[in-house]
């Protein structure tokens, strides 16, 4: 049992070691995290001045002593700077434990066991490092650090038992001896290491902390610089509005405006203070003619009220303005409205000078083909009389002529009629279908549809468009037997195909037969449909062969059909 003790100093200088080493930890945590993450070199430096430094805390603290101890750690120091700091760290170390072994003249001890044991924990830890490095060592960083450990201590066991037998002195230690210094140097690789790994943790911890702060600190700062910009071009472009812009929160209360808006309500500037401002429903009411109460209920704003809503309201300066309320939100969350105040009384104005126009323009109209037509009545009249009284067969010719021209006059009469409607009542979206089935009815022909479900935006008179295209080909096709519409789809337009297998049209011909007065008849027909489609920017073209039948193609733009 005594064979197993070590002398009393050992254990006095371990303690003293250990607190040596719990200082170079307090030591090696105020290393900054930058240098560890940025500059692997400078950290590997200080790593090994930083356990280098244990050994000469040891030789002043022990300086008084009969022989100044080395700390004897030549198998902690030189593994865990290592370690840690990788080849400059360990040769620090080794460089200072050798030049204060030197210094000191230490050569106490057997067969100068501090030499050997130095090379062996440094071809330990090359080793170790090389396999490490190759790939053959993959674990966990604790049980890196278990196996890295029982390597050092393995090798330290084998570097004491054999100096002790070479020596085969007294001062040689026994091999209980030796495995309590292993053990306890095991011990404290392990426990050393450990918390150096926590000290690393927590400076990637803080590292990546002050790093995301940075990372903040910048994205607040190119936010903040953005929203600056993004205030002042919303400001540019309210101020550049010839409109009036006015937003209000859900109780009407007026959270911004533009020098329009002050202007059209008065408004002292636009800097007013908010909790001076009347809320909107007070100046609407305030400023308008008529049912002031309409106009005030309408301006009292609820959540629930989130439909875009448009106005118009006569102020009693006698300023037309349309007003559109529309909701605006952050985050989905309904937060106020937003009010676009447009000056419309000269377009009003205009609107109602246009209106007269052709309310005076469709009386005279009226006026006059009703006139017209009440004297080509009575010339036609006149004519049934000659024919029933008089012998007109020397002059039949010139009567079948005067009647053709009769006929004509009373055709170009009724269709001013149907002209002067054209383009007077809102488009509106149609069903192309149910209006091709609704013409078929009307003609005996066979007729193929290859159609999808189409609506398009058109005039009204968009019917007439297909019966005079049947009538077109029934009457000038000569050989029509059948007529097929189908279609074609594109991104930006949608195409409708009407062709028939009729005589065709000649190539000279093909723009010809949409001119007022062209062909064989009245000439109005094809005319009068290329001006129906085009009041919603739908265009029609003919495209078809001579001898292989007429083919007009009608061209939806986007938008125009759904």
């Amino acid at each position: 049992m005594v064979d197993f003790l070590l002398p009393t100093s050992t254990y006095y200088g371990w303690f003293q070691n250990i607190t040596i080493l719990i200082s170079i930890l307090l030591i090696y945590n105020v290393i900054p995290s930058s240098i560890y993450f940025n500059n692997k070199p400078v950290y590997r430096i200080l790593t090994g001045l930083t356990f280098s430094l244990a050994a000469i805390i040891a030789i002043i603290v022990s300086w008084s002593g009969d022989t100044p101890r080395l700390i004897g750690l030549n198998g902690i120091l030189i593994p865990i700077a290592w370690y840690f700091g990788g080849a400059i760290s360990g040769g620090i170390c080794i460089a200072i434990l050798f030049l204060i072994k030197i210094c000191v003249g230490d050569n106490e001890g057997f067969v100068n066991i501090d030499v050997l044991l130095t090379l062996a924990m440094t071809l330990t830890c090359i080793l170790y490092f090389v396999l490490k490095n190759k790939g053959f060592i993959r674990l966990s960083p604790d049980k890196d650090l278990l196996f890295f450990s029982t390597c050092i201590v393995s090798v330290m066991f084998c570097v004491f038992s054999g100096m002790g037998f070479i020596a085969g002195n007294e001062k040689s230690p026994g091999i209980p001896q030796i495995i309590q210094i292993v053990l306890v140097n095991f011990l404290i690789i392990v426990v050393l290491g450990k918390v150096i790994q926590l000290i690393n943790i927590k400076n990637e911890g803080q590292y990546k902390l002050l790093q995301y702060q940075d990372h903040l600190e910048t994205q607040v700062q190119e936010r903040t610089v953005d929203l600056a910009r993004s205030h002042s071009l919303t400001n540019a472009i309210l101020e550049s509005s010839s409109d009036g812009i006015v937003t209000v929160d859900l109780e009407g209360n007026i959270t911004n405006y533009n020098n329009t808006a002050s202007s059209i309500f008065g408004l002292i500037t636009p800097d007013l203070p908010q909790e001076q401002l009347p809320p909107i429903s007070t100046l609407i009411s305030g400023v308008s003619a008529g049912d002031l109460s309409v106009h005030a209920e309408l301006f009292h704003f609820h959540p629930d009220q989130i439909d875009t809503i448009r106005t118009v309201v006569t102020f009693k300066t006698d300023r037309i303005y349309e007003i559109t309320i529309t909701p605006y939100y952050h985050q989905s969350q309904h937060i106020g409205k937003v009010l676009n105040i447009r000056d419309i009384t000269d377009r009003e104005k205009a609107e109602n000078s246009i209106k007269q126009i052709n309310r005076q323009l469709k009386l005279l109209s009226g006026i006059t083909r009703h006139d017209i037509l009440n004297k080509v009545n009575t010339l036609q009249l006149y004519l049934d009389t000659i024919r029933r009284n008089y012998d007109i067969s020397s002059f039949s010719d010139s009567f079948e002529k005067i009647d053709t021209i009769v006929s004509i006059i009373q055709s170009q009469i009724e269709f001013t009629k149907v002209y002067q409607v054209l383009g007077t009542h809102e488009p509106k979206w149609q069903d192309v279908t149910s209006i091709i089935r609704k013409v078929m009815e009307q003609y005996d022909v066979s007729v193929t549809l290859n159609l999808g479900t189409y609506e398009i935006y058109a005039d009204p008179l968009l019917e007439r468009v297909f019966y005079n295209l049947f009538d077109n080909s029934l009457r000038h096709g000569q050989c029509v037997s059948v007529i097929e519409v189908s279609d074609i789809r594109s991104p930006d337009s949608l195409t409708l195909v009407f062709s028939d297998n009729g005589i065709g049209i000649p190539s000279d011909e093909k723009e010809q037969i949409f001119d007022l007065g062209h062909g064989k008849s009245s000439g109005e027909g094809l005319f009068f449909v290329r001006e129906i489609l085009r009041t919603t920017g739908i265009t029609i073209s003919e495209c078809g062969l001579e001898r292989k039948g007429a083919v007009f193609e009608i061209v939806v733009p986007k938008g125009s059909f759904r």
